[in-house]
């Protein structure tokens, strides 16, 4: 009986160890083992085999892949983020640049339209810039023979080119004209 009953113990040592077997049979396989010298021996030699070191490792390595999906999510959420930093301040940028950068706008790469109402002596121009949007200051100047000069001073902003209209009296003005930064004049008018 003694025979069978260590084949039995036998077939059950794996089951023991490794823990999934039920309470009735860890209760039968200890009480054999007390009293059993040789399956006290087997039950030793099996717990040698078992290396504990490469569960631990694989614990470590889950560990380190969890580690490895949270820094991978943080990198690509940081990415983004600066993505959008880059486009935002290139979209500032060129903000400020059309508001606050001027350009050259030349008198020769502007075309004018007048209208002028001879009695109530007004002049209205449509001024269309080919490769910026201008601005004008108004500047009057007497020259030399006493004649009274408009000059209007052309700046230009970096934005889409867009006619302007202008309008003003003519009464004591004998010539007005474009004058933009590079000191090109143009006449547009005259009496």
């Amino acid at each position: 009986m003694k025979q069978i009953d260590c084949d039995i113990i036998n077939d059950l040592l794996p089951s023991y160890i490794d823990n999934v077997s039920s309470k009735s049979t860890n209760d039968l396989v200890e009480e054999h083992i007390k009293n059993c010298k040789n399956c006290q021996t087997k039950l030793k030699e099996m717990n040698k085999g078992i290396n504990i070191n490469p569960l631990y490792n694989q614990e470590e390595q889950i560990d380190y892949l969890k580690g490895y999906r949270r820094n991978k999510i943080i990198t690509i959420i940081f990415t983004i983020i600066l993505v959008i930093n880059i486009i935002y301040g290139g979209i500032l940028t060129y903000q400020f640049a059309v508001e606050h950068i001027d350009v050259f706008a030349d008198v020769n790469d502007i075309e004018v339209w007048k209208q002028i109402n001879p009695w109530e002596e007004d002049i209205q121009l449509q001024i269309m810039p080919q490769k910026c949007k201008i601005m004008f200051n108004e500047c009057k100047e007497i020259d030399d023979k006493g004649n009274t000069i408009i000059y209007l001073d052309i700046v230009g902003r970096l934005v889409k080119p867009c006619p302007t209209a202008y309008s003003m009296n003519i009464k004591g003005i004998n010539k007005i004209c474009l004058r933009d930064l590079k000191g090109n004049v143009r006449e547009i008018w005259s009496k």
